[in-house]
């Protein structure tokens, strides 16, 4: 399975274990990032289904079998609806958040969350 990743994040090692992610150009990773990235002003009907059907679009001609999304909960229908309407499906990465001590040098402990990959979530097919 190929996966474009339409995130601000570079993969994780344990998720790039997990599925094979297409390597993009870095104009068109530019590109993608500018799409997803939302001033307050851009958040209206038509920028979201302008948006949403370009980067399904990107994915489609990427060779993509899914998109992996993440972000903006306002955009993510629009952006779910136009890649399945390009054959693409999609997956969100799932994470446990997994507290953890860390002893300091001076004997005290600093208690810190860290996210683990703990799989994805698959449109249905």
């Amino acid at each position: 399975m190929k996966v474009i990743n339409l995130t601000q994040h570079t993969p994780t090692p344990s998720q790039a274990a997990e599925v094979t992610f297409i390597t993009i150009p870095d104009e068109i990773r530019a590109q993608v990032l500018a799409l997803i990235t939302f001033a307050p002003a851009e958040v209206n009907y038509e920028t979201l289904r302008y948006r949403a059907d370009t980067l399904a679009q990107i994915a489609a001609n990427s060779g993509a079998d899914v998109a992996m999304l993440g972000g903006a909960p306002f955009f993510q229908s629009f952006l779910e609806n136009a890649l399945l309407a390009q054959g693409v499906g999609f997956c969100y990465a799932l994470s446990e958040r997994v507290a953890r001590d860390e002893v300091q040098a001076d004997g005290s402990v600093r208690k810190v969350s860290v996210f683990e990959h703990a799989g994805f979530y698959f449109s249905p097919e």
